[in-house]
C-alpha cells in the first residue's frame, strides 16, 4: 500500500509519544499541529513532523529517519490555504535528526526558509553515577526570580552568550560553593513529565578543569533519578569536553540533531 500523509491536529500526541525524544521533551513544547506518513506495512513508529511553540516562536520538531522526514517535510511545506496552512509561514526554527536537511528537496528548503545552525546531541542517563568527592559543595538555590538572578550572575561570567530567559524563574537552580560565600558554577534542572532536563551548565573561568561541572552534573543526576527514571540534556556536537564529561557520568547519545533557524529576508 502506498504511503499517505495525514494531518493529526487532535490525535497527533499518540503518534509522537512513540518516539523517546518527544516523550522526554514534550513538556518543553506546546503542540500546535502534527503531520505523519502512514502505510499498511509499517514495521516501525511512523515519521512525524510536529508544529510547536518553542523558545518564544513557532518551530518544527521532526521524528524519524532522515529520508522519511525529508519527503514528509517536502509535502508539508507545499501545502497552503486557510484550512491546512503552510507551517513555513510562521516557522522560525526546527529540530531534525541529523542528515534530514540535506535530503530535503531544494524547493522545499526554500519554502521553509530555514538555514542550518550548530548541530547538537541529546544525551540521556538512567543509572546513577558514583558520588563525586565534592558533591557536598553542590548547593540548592531553589526556584523563582531570586534563584534565577543569582544563577545569572554566574552565567554572565561563565556563559555570557546565554541571556536570561523568560522561563528561568520556573527552573530549579543548583550551584557549586566556592568556599568564600560565592558560586563557582551553576546549572538548571527542569522537571518534565518524561524526566528531568538539565541545562545551563556553566563554570566560572577561574574554576574550570577542577571538577566543578562533573560534581554538579553528577550530583543533580543522582538526585533526579531518585524520583524519575530519566535525566537528559543537550550539548553542542562539537563540544568534545562536555561530551566526555557527560559520557563519564553514564550518559549516552540518544539522538543527533540538526538545529535550524529562519534565514534572514532582505
Amino acid at each position: 500500500m502506498s504511503a499517505r500523509t495525514d494531518r493529526l491536529t487532535a490525535g497527533g500526541q499518540d503518534v509522537l509519544d512513540r518516539w523517546p525524544f518527544w516523550r522526554a521533551n514534550a513538556g518543553r513544547f506546546r503542540l500546535l499541529d502534527v503531520w505523519t506518513t502512514t502505510s499498511g506495512a509499517a514495521t516501525a513508529p511512523a515519521p512525524a513532523v510536529a508544529l510547536v511553540e518553542r523558545c518564544g516562536g513557532t518551530g518544527l520538531v521532526g521524528l524519524g529517519r532522515p529520508a522519511d522526514l525529508a519527503a514528509l517535510l517536502a509535502e508539508v511545506s507545499g501545502r497552503a490555504g486557510p484550512v491546512d496552512p503552510t507551517p513555513a509561514r510562521a516557522v522560525v526554527s526546527a529540530l531534525l535528526p541529523r542528515g534530514t536537511w540535506d535530503a530535503v528537496d531544494p524547493a522545499a528548503r526554500e519554502r521553509l526558509g530555514l538555514r542550518p545552525g550548530r548541530p547538537w546531541d541529546w544525551l540521556t542517563c538512567t543509572a546513577a553515577p558514583p558520588r563525586h568527592p565534592d558533591a557536598g559543595r553542590v548547593r540548592d538555590l531553589g526556584t523563582g526570580p531570586a534563584a534565577a538572578a543569582r544563577a545569572q550572575e554566574v552565567l554572565d561570567r561563565a556563559y555570557p552568550e546565554r541571556e536570561a530567559r523568560a522561563d528561568d524563574a520556573s527552573r530549579t537552580w543548583v550551584g557549586f560553593d566556592d568556599g568564600a560565600g560565592g558560586l563557582a558554577g551553576v546549572l538548571s534542572a527542569l522537571p518534565l513529565p518524561g524526566g528531568v532536563h538539565l541545562s545551563a551548565v556553566a563554570v566560572d573561568p577561574a574554576w574550570r578543569r577542577r571538577g566543578v561541572a562533573t560534581a554538579m552534573t553528577g550530583e543533580v543526576t543522582r538526585r533526579a533519578l531518585v524520583g524519575t527514571g530519566l535525566v537528559h540534556l543537550g550539548t553542542w556536537a562539537d563540544n568534545d569536553a562536555a561530551r566526555a564529561l557527560y559520557l563519564s557520568l553514564g550518559y549516552t547519545v540518544a539522538a543527533e540533531l540538526e538545529n535550524l533557524h529562519a534565514a534572514p529576508r532582505w
